[in-house]
């Protein structure tokens, strides 16, 4: 849908995905797809999509949206927020019709997440697989003051299309150290246990916070750890 890679999978397999992914932040299921005209259509097609076979009254749930694209934005959907809103509300009244209760949301940790995305005159509407983002791999105990995501450095490496086999990784401004943890794992994923990976900060600090995150990735289930990573708190020379 723009935004990302569309594919079919079977249920089991998301669990391959989670545990595989590097550089994904969400696993969604599309759940519905429709053409609209107007804020009235998208609310009418929520209202009247089963939602209670999807979750149970008594879970939390929270609701995303997102326009995405070159999307010509109907006047009366305003912006992604109230598309949101009506899509919650939408949820909500379908439970009241059904159950006679509602279902209370959740924004910081819900049961159930559903992503709505708008591209052109198209709804998708997703649930949220995974829970959280990807991008939380576990091991980032103490960030630094401009923490990059996980995903994001993972991304970098694999477009940097680097040989851990042959070809040594060098991070001259670590930080937190999360570019060289990544490069580590990514090593040992691609079949390479003793790859040269070095990553230096002026800041002692920062070499500290790195150290502490290594330790904590080398500590991963295998399939997620991190190896070996040289660090230092000096300017490279």
């Amino acid at each position: 849908t723009g935004g990302g890679l569309e594919a079919q999978a079977e249920i089991h397999q998301v669990g391959q995905i989670q545990d595989g992914a590097r550089l994904i932040n969400h696993v969604y299921q599309r759940i519905d797809s429709f053409r609209v005209r107007s804020m009235s259509d998208h609310f009418m097609r929520c209202l009247r999509y089963p939602w209670e076979q999807l979750f149970d009254v008594k879970q939390t749930f929270s609701v995303g949206a997102q326009f995405v694209g070159q999307t010509q934005v109907l006047e009366d959907f305003r912006n992604s927020h109230f598309l949101a809103l009506r899509t919650k509300d939408a949820i909500c009244d379908r439970f009241r019709q059904v159950t006679g209760l509602r279902p209370t949301v959740s924004i910081e940790n819900p049961d159930i997440r559903i992503q709505v995305v708008l591209v052109g005159q198209t709804i998708f509407v997703y649930r949220d697989l995974m829970g959280k983002s990807l991008h939380q791999r576990g091991y980032r105990k103490m960030p630094g003051p401009a923490p990059l995501k996980e995903t994001l450095a993972a991304s970098m490496i694999a477009a940097s299309r680097w040989d851990p086999a042959h070809e040594p990784f060098v991070d001259l401004m670590c930080g937190s150290g999360t570019i060289v943890i990544e490069a580590s794992v990514w090593a040992r994923r691609n079949g390479v246990q003793d790859a040269q990976i070095f990553g230096y900060d002026a800041d002692p600090e920062a070499i500290l916070r790195a150290q502490t995150n290594l330790s904590t990735a080398q500590g991963l289930p295998p399939t997620k750890a991190a190896g070996p990573v040289a660090l230092q708190a000096s300017r490279y020379e």
